[in-house]
């Protein structure tokens, strides 16, 4: 999947009454996409949602997992800065996926794939990014786990009809799950897609021994959520705002017992990727994406809830966040107030924004020490500036992007405890969730 648009078109943007959501499913982000700087309050605001409203362990409308798709260029340079306001929210998941990024083909999926130099190439830059990230993350993070995700994609209908490509997809997955395990050893997720509609699959003996072949070749990549493609297929027109449907659940539903019967009982989570957007048609920018339908989306989640098929991680946050509950509001877009609470949905000092009410002294103080949380005499709503000194974590602008990031209180001057605490309990409830669902997942 490509980068979605930031922006929608203002009449298909329009607030809808929560149906959908009350099935409990994971969520993909995209970082390299994230709203950021002036519009980052938006990506925070799809955040604090989940983790106010949808982290209720046993609630129908549970958020699982998080996964990150791309979190890089085609140089294998980390996008830091989108990094760090996904990573503010790391502790309100169970499991954090992290994916890298892919170079550009006109023909990824199947002259790309084949081609053996083109495909090295992207094993290599994979690489290159887990070890960047990996080291990051041991920073931040320490003695804390995440999980790979493989963000090259596939169209499952291949296997059967290409030999070929369907041993370059094994020779391509069976390596880069090895170099990517070998930066750090856990969990492999995959989310390729089927692009015919099952009815029209003529021979489904041929496609189960194609994708157990493939799977078989790469058991460490042991977490399949295959796309359902509705939405990529889905066709909105811009002047009337109606939608018309080339998938539907059933084909979900098809795809997902054929995949249970080839290679269920040897993975550790097999779910559906369920596609809370609609493609652009008529009268759309080119390339366009749009929130869901909510009624579609609730009555395919209630079919997919009959049928016993279980929603993974789905495509994507912003695309669930519009769809369930409009566009972003102003909430996050709020100066910071020292409060003595960081809820993390307001205007970084980072981000452009000031420091209102009784935000930080225009002198500055320390800004950010190895906790979070910088010190200093609060101002009366002068601009967080001043000369940022040093602390034990060092040079003070290196405390306040990496360690004291976490308190934008901090950045204001504001003297609070840094909420560890919650998200300390978030990553113990991670590391059992992890353990259970290796053991229950299907």
């Amino acid at each position: 999947m490509r980068a979605p648009p930031l922006a929608c078109v203002a009449a298909l943007c329009l607030s809808f009454t929560p149906k959908a959501g009350a099935v409990p499913k994971s969520l993909f982000v995209q970082v390299t996409s994230v709203p950021a700087g002036a519009e980052a309050y938006r990506t925070r605001t799809w955040f604090k949602k989940i983790c106010d409203n949808h982290r209720s362990v046993g609630s129908p409308n549970y958020i699982q997992d998080l996964v990150l798709s791309e979190v890089a260029d085609q140089n294998g340079t980390l996008d830091a800065a989108r990094l760090s306001i996904v990573e503010d929210y790391f502790g309100c998941f169970d499991n954090v996926f992290v994916g890298t990024a892919n170079l550009d083909h006109a023909d990824p999926y199947v002259a790309g794939m084949k081609d053996s130099t083109f495909r090295w190439d992207n094993i290599l830059l994979s690489e290159k990014i887990a070890q960047a990230y990996d080291a990051r993350f041991q920073q931040k993070f320490p003695g804390q786990a995440f999980h790979w995700y493989v963000s090259y994609e596939a169209n499952l209908n291949a296997f059967s009809l290409d030999t070929t490509l369907k041993n370059a997809y094994a020779a391509y997955l069976l390596e880069l799950s090895n170099r990517l395990t070998a930066v750090r050893a856990g969990s492999v997720l995959w989310s390729p897609a089927f692009w015919t509609q099952y009815a029209a699959v003529s021979d489904q003996t041929a496609l189960r021994s194609a994708i157990a072949d493939v799977m078989a070749a790469a058991p460490k990549v042991n977490w399949l959520h295959f796309q359902d493609f509705v939405g990529q297929a889905a066709k909105q027109n811009c002047s009337t705002a109606a939608v018309t449907y080339g998938f539907n659940a059933s084909d979900g539903i098809g795809y997902y017992n054929l995949i249970n019967q080839a290679v269920g009982s040897k993975l550790a989570s097999l779910r559906v990727n369920m596609e809370h957007f609609v493609s652009g048609g008529a009268g759309c920018p080119s390339g366009g994406l749009y929130p869901g339908e909510s009624t579609e989306l609730s009555a395919r989640e209630n079919a997919y809830q009959t049928a016993g098929v279980p929603i993974g991680a789905s495509w994507e946050v912003r695309w669930w966040y519009r769809a369930l509950y409009g566009m972003e509001d102003a909430t996050c877009n709020q100066a910071e107030v020292c409060n003595s609470t960081d809820d993390n949905c307001d205007l970084k000092v980072d981000e452009g924004g000031v420091c209102g009410g009784t935000g930080g002294s225009a002198t500055g103080g320390v800004a950010g020490n190895a906790t979070g949380g910088g010190s200093g005499s609060p101002g009366s709503g002068g601009t967080a500036g001043g000369s940022a000194g040093s602390s034990s974590a060092g040079a003070a602008a290196t405390g306040a992007t990496n360690a004291g990031r976490a308190s934008d209180d901090g950045g204001c001057g504001c003297t609070i405890a840094p909420s560890s605490t919650p998200r300390l309990l978030g990553w113990c409830a991670m590391l059992l969730g992890l353990v259970l669902r290796r053991k229950l997942w299907r």
